[in-house]
């Protein structure tokens, strides 16, 4: 009865397998539908006033700007975080696909690096060392190059690089 209910197929070549048609009553039902479009419409308003009140951003040290002391904003507590290994570890491990991280055994043609650019990153361990002890991952999103985004040419240009 499952395998008639949850027919499942290949929507797109090289990405993971999805059910055909959802059954209706997983479906989200009307109610929760009409919340979620109105969290989304809050988030938006939200957003535009942010933008509104402390304008736009250009760099990182930029988006710093809207937590301040008094207001709605509280510093994120992975603000000061985030270029470290183990939190960038975590969130790939913790994050919406994790299997996508794999361990390197081998270095892709695609991956087009040299020790020298990533040496910051291997303590004092050459590539090829890093391979061999196991101490290299890859997060290869390649499946992704050609997937058509939005926004400006420049992001358009800086994702599928």
């Amino acid at each position: 009865m499952r395998r008639e209910r949850y027919v499942l197929d290949l929507k797109f070549p090289g990405f993971p397998i999805q059910v055909k048609q959802l059954p209706r009553e997983e479906m989200f039902n009307e109610v929760y539908s009409n919340e979620i479009f109105c969290e989304k419409v809050g988030k938006v308003l939200t957003d535009a006033a942010i933008g509104w009140v402390y304008g736009s951003w250009s760099s990182l040290p930029d988006i710093s700007s809207i937590y301040r002391d008094g207001t709605d904003f509280h510093t994120p507590s992975g603000q000061f975080a985030w270029d470290q290994n183990i939190h960038f570890t975590n969130q790939r491990l913790q994050g919406v696909n994790p299997v996508v991280l794999e361990l390197c055994t081998a270095i892709l043609s695609a991956f087009k690096v040299t020790n020298n650019m990533i040496k910051p990153f291997l303590e004092g361990n050459t590539l090829d060392q890093a391979i061999k002890t196991k101490k290299m991952f890859i997060y290869d999103l390649t499946m992704l190059q050609n997937v058509p985004v939005g926004g400006s040419q420049e992001n358009k240009e800086l994702i599928n690089s």
